[in-house]
């Protein structure tokens, strides 16, 4: 469980910092845009502020052996989250980029090995 709650924390955390440090690229990347000045700060929040959570929370819970069932409940939660909503956007919109078929396998890979995680663990 430490080793998936650390793999997580690194991707989250690489994420997080890429659109923290380089929103201008990372929507570049993402939508294919380039953002208002504007609209930079918005786009930090979301596309690195937010990501901030789920490193820190598991990094903590890897390192501390404290809230792991929590962290990968909180790991399943999210990815499952953004993996309904890329499967709908395959449906209503056609298939992604190079980069969003990455990120929902993914996704899909946090998600499946989180609830195996989470169905080994013994109930107390």
């Amino acid at each position: 469980m430490q080793v998936y709650l650390l793999l997580a924390s690194a991707v989250c955390l690489g994420l997080a910092i890429m659109g923290l440090l380089f929103p201008q690229a990372n929507a570049q990347l993402l939508l294919h845009v380039t953002l208002p000045d504007t609209a930079l700060g918005e786009w930090r929040a979301r596309s690195g502020g937010v990501l901030l959570v789920p490193a820190c929370f598991c990094c903590y819970a890897a390192l501390t052996a404290r809230g792991q069932v929590s962290a990968v409940l909180m790991l399943v939660l999210v990815s499952g989250g953004l993996l309904c909503a890329r499967l709908l956007s395959l449906l209503l919109d056609g298939w992604p980029s190079a980069w969003g078929a990455g990120l929902t396998i993914l996704e899909a890979g946090i998600l499946l090995l989180g609830l195996r995680l989470l169905l080994r663990w013994p109930l107390h």
